[in-house]
């Protein structure tokens, strides 16, 4: 996983 669990969190907030 090259994101980290705060931008994992924040990306399934806004699905594009």
């Amino acid at each position: 996983m090259n994101m980290t669990q705060q931008e994992f969190a924040e990306r399934l907030h806004v699905s594009k």
